[in-house]
Order: C-alpha cells, then structure tokens, then sequence
C-alpha cells in the first residue's frame, strides 16, 4: 500500500480560502490493491483529491501503471483510455479500477464454457 497523499497538481490559488481538496472512492481490484493508501479498507479508500486533477492524473499519482489498466468507471459508468486526459471527477465520485488479467482470464473461461457445452456457474 502507498502512503495516503493528496495527489497535489501545480495549480496555484491567489485567493486560498477559494481552494479545497474534494473527497471521492477509490476501488481497485483484481491485485492492484497494493497501490491503495494505507487507510483502505479492503478493496476500497476514501480519498481526498485536488479538484484539478484530472483522472488519468489520479491514477498516475497512485502509480497504477497503465499496461495494468484494463477497465476503468466512474460511478459506474466505462471511460475509455482515450477519454481518461482531461475528464474531471467530481466531489463523492466513486473510481473503480480493475486488472486485465482479471477480465481477460474470466472472459477465457466463459469462452470455452460456452464453447464446451458446460456452465461456467
């Protein structure tokens, strides 16, 4: 786990009282919980973000190293890899990250389930 951090950008406030972190849910699954700082709680942390940083900002600030990116929502809703630069979280958003290992392995063994005649349940 890493160390909680505010995951800061560069922006500068002249008026500080203007200035406030927001608060959203990081998720992670599939073994990428070891990039999770250290007040998770299972698979999940409450963390606190500056308001500027985008979401591929986010997830290059907790070290998710892209190649182990597979899936990536926002409340429950897909942003593709294209989309990640510059998309804005918002305050209690919720962002969850899985692993493609993860994905590509259970989509293998539905496969050859169906292929084989035999339920994958």
């Amino acid at each position: 786990m890493v160390t909680s951090k505010h995951c800061r950008s560069n922006f500068k406030h002249h008026n500080i009282g203007q200035f406030r972190f927001m608060k959203i849910t990081l998720r992670l699954y599939a073994g990428l919980s070891q990039y999770l700082p250290e007040n998770a709680v299972g698979n999940e942390a409450k963390i606190t973000i500056d308001p500027v940083l985008d979401l591929q900002g986010l997830l290059e600030c907790y070290g998710i190293p892209d190649e182990q990116i597979f899936l990536v929502l926002v409340n429950g809703v897909y942003i593709a890899p294209d989309d990640r630069e510059g998309y804005m979280l918002s305050e209690f958003d919720t962002l969850a990250v899985c692993r493609y290992a993860y994905w590509q392995s259970s989509l293998q063994l539905n496969l050859t389930s169906e292929v084989s005649g035999r339920s994958s349940s």
